[in-house]
Order: structure tokens, then sequence, then C-alpha cells
């Protein structure tokens, strides 16, 4: 899906959105699994998916191809070659992080986003995936949901 066809896609009214940078090949795997948190909160944020994920806002929707854009180029010390976008109602005040602990390639994480909160992703070819588990979807979000299935 195009970027500019994802911008009727935000419901800023009812939810708050998220987004996290990862590397090549991960924005899948996070929708499939959900995005795990590493916990160790450096930042001394007072919700620990600050740690690891930035704000969307309106303006930044509005002009959603040059953010987009200029996020998956800063390359300054790591793979960031895909955006995952979260999503959850207003009423969760981003309280979206459950308790899990869990290790992989070499990493321990604290707590798991689960994939219920997970929109979708952009890729390297600046397509929006969608994620088929998202809860807090638009009308428009989930008739591309029918659409892409046809």
């Amino acid at each position: 899906m195009e970027l500019v066809e994802l911008k009727e896609m935000f419901d800023f009214e009812e939810n708050d959105y998220l987004y996290h940078v990862t590397g090549r090949g991960l924005g899948e795997r996070i929708m499939e699994e959900g995005l795990l948190v590493e916990g160790t909160n450096i930042l001394n944020a007072s919700n620990i998916i600050e740690t690891t994920t930035l704000p969307i806002t309106k303006e930044i929707v509005d002009n959603i191809e040059n953010f987009v854009v200029g996020e998956l180029k800063n390359k300054s010390f790591r793979d960031s070659s895909e955006m995952v976008i979260l999503g959850s109602p207003k009423e969760y005040k981003k309280q979206i992080v459950d308790k899990v602990r869990t290790s992989k390639e070499n990493m321990d994480f604290q707590g798991r986003v689960s994939d219920r909160y997970v929109m979708g992703y952009i890729n390297q070819g600046l397509e929006f995936v969608p994620n088929e588990n998202f809860e807090y979807g638009t009308d428009e979000f989930y008739d591309s949901l029918t659409y892409k299935t046809m």
C-alpha cells in the first residue's frame, strides 16, 4: 500500500500512535510476534515503551512520505530499514507493554507489545504492510485488508 493511502488509516481522536525503527526483515516478525522491549530504562521514562518508540502526530502523518524517508535514511549507528507503527486506544495511555522475561539473540527482554497493537510496518520500498491482527484500525484500515486478500 502506498504511504499516501496510509494517511487515511489514523484516528487521532480515538487512538495514540507510536513508531519503532528496526532492521531489514524485522517488521514482518514484529507483526507476528509483537515488539520485544529490552526494559533498561536509561532515559528514566515514565512508560517503558518510550525507550524504544516515538509518538506519531497529525503533523507527521500530514507529511508522512518525507518523514519516513528521513527516518529510514538515518543509519547513524544501526540498521534502520523498516518502520513499525503501533496503535492503541487513548484510554490505555500508551501502557501497552506486557511484562515478559525472555532472551533472544543474546539480548534479555523484560517486556513485549502484543501484535494486536502493531498496525503494520513500512518497508524499504516505502510501502505500508498492514497487520491483520491489529485490533484498533479504522474502517479504511480493515477495507485495505479485505482488498489485499482478494
